[in-house]
């Protein structure tokens, strides 16, 4: 239905097609029925009429056994050859289907059913390059043949051969100005070279002139979100959920779409639904989970990371999302069993830190300082990892390796306050008062609204005798929420 021919049987049909899937809405929806839409049309209404070719002989409930029978008796028939590969391809049998689908092309080589069913067979085999040769010789025989051209771009596209993709696109849509799929299959192959602007425009008309075709509105959301556009990505994963209820995947992405724009419910709805049509794909529990931890509702997305480590338990990411999710809740020591866990399956510098920060809140100080060191070994440019090492060996009062690790992470991350934040208190109380006012200065030019800068300034200017002053900075800080400043300001500390 999506991919007409432009011929005139295939306007004919268009009509019996429309109604028949009319009919196919008001119908129940299978439990069998896939998660996922078909992944391309067909070859439109008169080639697959040449593909489906009907004889008593070629019927689907002859059995393998049948077929071979009949070629014991007739072998130079070569539609017993191309049903036999057919049935060989449904069984996964893609070898042997070559095989007889070569004795078909033997004997007539202009059999279009027979060399797309070749052809396909060496697609599922991963022999992309004789596939796209295969289609070559297809449009030896059907030279005008649009379907044909957008198959062979298809395998061109799949061998990163985009400029070859793109020549037999063109040549389709000269053929059938208005063929919406190659137009789609246009959109694609810019989409996957990463010209999503093209792709976009592709799209567009691919949907004006079939605005039933799903999986257009599924790239086009695709390319939205490439774009930074989620609104209409969402808008777009939407229409095809309309035309395909069950389409996993265009629920999953809505959801991670509605997720970032702050769509908080919206996204969890949509995981949900997702989990109710694929209850086994790990990833949608780890989305679910961080839409929970977002709305700080913790035990609901450790429970939701759990599931994912249960259905994957060769992967970090589920240990290292609950570990964070146990922080929130204040369970540190469940936190350091995750983080080890992810980090025996994969050892990266967030870990590491991850894990350090919940060893210095369980007051295991020295083994916090270690991953952080260890962090910072993976990755010396990570101004994240020596803040944390400064703030550790400074509560084990090696002030000196504290400075030196804040230098560090200004000098990796200049416009950040806090590294001068933490700099600038260390020095106000080892007695170094310039260097103190430089910093804290520095951190309130990148940062207007750093309450604890105010509060340590303001601290600063008391011991300089400047009251007033200091009064000022406390109220300022006290505004920001420092509640410690709040006493300071009323003279009561």
């Amino acid at each position: 239905m999506d991919a007409r021919d432009g011929s005139g049987a295939g306007r004919a049909a268009w009509g019996t097609l429309l109604l028949a899937a009319l009919v196919a809405l008001a119908l129940p929806v299978r439990a069998a029925e896939p998660m996922e839409p078909p992944a391309e049309p067909g070859p439109g209404a008169r080639m697959q009429a040449l593909i489906e070719q009907r004889s008593p002989l070629a019927n689907d409930q002859w059995g393998l056994f049948d077929l071979e029978k009949a070629l014991a008796e007739t072998p130079e028939r070569p539609l017993l050859h191309r049903r036999k590969g057919d049935l060989l391809a449904r069984q996964g049998r893609h070898e042997p289907a070559l095989d007889a689908y070569a004795k078909a092309l033997a004997l007539d080589p202009g059999d279009f059913a027979a060399r797309v069913g070749r052809a396909r067979a060496l697609e599922a085999l991963g022999r992309e390059a004789e596939a796209s040769a295969e289609y070559g010789a297809l449009l030896e025989h059907f030279p005008e043949n649009a379907w044909a051209h957008v198959k062979r771009a298809q395998a061109h596209r799949r061998l990163k051969e985009y400029a070859q993709a793109q020549a037999f696109l063109v040549r389709a849509l000269e053929i059938s100005p208005r063929y919406a799929w190659a137009y789609h299959e246009r959109g694609v192959t810019f989409a996957v070279a990463g010209e999503w602007r093209q792709a976009l425009a592709d799209y567009d008309r691919a949907l004006e002139l079939d605005p039933l075709w799903k999986w257009s509105y599924f790239r086009r959301a695709e390319a939205w979100e490439a774009v930074g556009d989620d609104a209409k990505a969402v808008a777009d994963y939407t229409q095809a959920i309309r035309r395909y209820p069950r389409w996993f995947a265009a629920v999953q992405r809505r959801g991670q779409a509605h997720h970032r724009l702050g769509e908080s419910e919206a996204a969890l709805a949509d995981f949900t639904r997702a989990i109710a049509l694929a209850p086994e794909q790990p990833l949608t529990y780890l989305l679910r989970g961080d839409v929970r931890y977002a709305l700080a509702r913790y035990p609901g997305a450790v429970e939701d990371y759990a599931r994912a480590i249960e259905l994957d338990p060769g992967a970090p990411r589920g240990f290292q999302s609950r570990g964070v999710a146990y922080m929130a809740l204040g369970e540190h020591a469940l936190a350091v069993a995750d983080f080890t866990r992810a980090l025996d399956l994969e050892a990266t510098a967030p870990l590491y830190v991850l894990r350090g920060r919940a060893r210095r809140e369980l007051d295991d100080l020295a083994q916090a300082e270690a991953d952080f060191g260890a962090a910072i070994g993976l990755v010396p440019q990570n101004p994240e990892a020596f803040v944390w090492r400064g703030r550790v060996r400074e509560a084990l009062d090696n002030p000196a390796g504290a400075e030196e690790d804040f230098g560090a992470a200004i000098g990796l991350a200049p416009q950040q306050a806090e590294p001068y934040v933490l700099r600038g208190r260390l020095r106000f109380l080892g007695g170094d008062e310039p260097g103190a006012l430089t910093d804290l200065e520095e951190a309130l030019r990148l940062d207007p609204e750093y309450g604890l800068a105010y509060f340590l300034r303001g601290r600063l200017h008391a011991r300089r005798d400047a009251p007033e002053r200091a009064r000022a900075d406390w109220a300022r800080a006290c505004r920001l929420k420092v509640v410690l400043a709040c006493a300071w300001v009323e003279g009561d500390a």
